[in-house]
């Protein structure tokens, strides 16, 4: 982002700026994540769940392997 919308005339503005856009982008995504992976932790707390939750995302990342074998 600094080589792209740096203002060279005004290197401290461009850094705060950009600072704060990636402040104002970054906090709700992030507490958004961290609210979806405080509902799995309760949602995987029973050993079944986690069980089929850990085999379906070994599925899923075997699954990315295949376009690169092809």
């Amino acid at each position: 982002a600094m080589a792209v919308y740096a203002i060279p005339e005004h290197p401290f503005l461009s850094v705060a700026l950009i600072s704060i856009a990636f402040t104002v982008v970054n906090l709700p995504s992030v507490s958004v994540w961290a609210g979806f992976g405080m509902a799995l932790r309760g949602f995987l707390s029973d050993p079944v769940r986690l069980k089929w939750f850990n085999i379906a995302m070994g599925v899923l990342l075997a699954a990315t392997l295949w376009p690169m074998l092809r």
